[in-house]
Formats: C-alpha cells, structure tokens, sequence
C-alpha cells in the first residue's frame, strides 16, 4: 500500500526532497510535474492534487472587478 506523499520511484526523490524545502514553491512543483509528464494518469493526477493542496491560494487576486 503506497503511501501518496513518499516517492514511487527512486527517480522522484530529487524532486520530493525539494518539494519539502520549498513546498510552496510553483517552480518546484512545475518541475515536477514536468518530469512526470509521461507517468500513469492516475499518478500525475496525485501529484497535481498535492500541490493545489499546499500552494497558497491566490484566487482572490485573480478575479475580475466587481460590475463586469
């Protein structure tokens, strides 16, 4: 039973030890999620929710003014 947050593959390590120093870091989880372009649906999904998890949410700055 994998655990979500621990790497698959030995390959992925770089990039969760980064991901734990920099957890909010956009690039960091773009990186990632580059490297994992090629990976199964499901586990890119994964990897998609856990930085929508952890990433500030900057919604509010990027709504339209108020009238449009």
């Amino acid at each position: 039973f994998p655990v979500p947050w621990l790497p698959q593959e030995e390959e992925d390590l770089p990039y969760e030890e980064e991901i734990m120093r920099n957890q909010f870091s956009v690039k960091c989880w773009l990186r990632y999620i580059e490297f994992k372009q090629g990976a199964p649906k499901p586990r890119l999904n994964q990897l998609y929710e856990r930085a929508l998890k952890l990433l500030p949410c900057r919604w509010e700055q990027s709504q339209p003014p108020s009238g449009l």
